[in-house]
């Protein structure tokens, strides 16, 4: 079983270092993070047109054929998609060899992604737990360095 402080602790850190980052790019304009009161936000990261999503991997953005976040992230978007409709949502990925970025969309459920059960994973609550997480195929996949924001 994994250290829930260390996996959280290790999150954190990289949550604020991508945060950083991304507000000096001025990407995204300025960006907050969103665990101001709860550890287990939907985003770690959101604006008034914005909301980012950050998954740092000890993996090459390559290694499989899929990138991966929450199922529960999706269902979030599309609630706040409802009550907001310009409200953009992404998933940067932070991986070994670059950053990635992939943003969600209606329209690319089942051609862009699509979800399956990891089951039995301790998924930084403490215990093991069966979870749904949608995958990317990485040819979706945009490296964040050819990213542009108005392209998309």
């Amino acid at each position: 079983m994994r250290d829930i402080k260390q996996q959280v602790s290790y999150g954190k850190y990289w949550e604020n270092k991508c945060k950083e980052q991304l507000n000096q790019l001025n990407t995204f304009g300025q960006l907050d993070l969103t665990d101001s009161y709860d550890d287990f936000e939907n985003f770690d990261m959101f604006n008034d047109n914005y909301y980012i999503e950050h998954k740092q991997r000890k993996i090459t953005g390559t290694r499989y054929p899929t990138l991966v976040f929450d199922y529960v992230k999706w269902r979030r978007f599309l609630e706040l998609k409802k009550d907001n409709t310009s409200l953009r949502f992404f998933v940067i990925w932070t991986c070994t060899d670059d950053r990635y970025i992939w943003e969600m969309k209606e329209s690319k459920w089942n051609n862009e992604v699509y979800v399956n059960r990891w089951e039995q994973q301790d998924r930084g609550k403490g215990y093991l737990q069966d979870t749904d997480v949608c995958n990317v195929p990485v040819q979706y996949i945009t490296k964040f360095k050819d990213f542009n924001l108005e392209s998309v």
